[in-house]
């Protein structure tokens, strides 16, 4: 169940992620979910990895939060060059 809840809030996130960035990124929805996904994965890892915080934790969805909204300025950036 645990990986289920990360690829749900993972959705949640990179939705939330895309919508605070601004400017236009021509992302689809598929693509905002797996960096969401991304994000969350990567907070919840490394929070457990250090110690810091546990799976269900406030403080994991701000850092997989940040986590996606870096995510998505990359890719504005690396689809803006093409």
């Amino acid at each position: 169940m645990g990986w289920f809840w990360h690829v749900l809030l993972g959705a949640v996130v990179g939705i939330i992620a895309k919508s605070t960035h601004p400017g236009k990124q021509n992302m689809g929805w598929i693509i905002t979910i797996v960096i969401g996904i991304a994000g969350s994965v990567l907070a919840a890892l490394g929070g457990e990895f250090t110690g810091w915080y546990g799976i269900p934790s406030w403080i994991g969805f701000f850092i997989g939060m940040a986590l996606a909204l870096i995510f998505v300025a990359i890719y504005a950036r690396v689809r803006s060059r093409r």
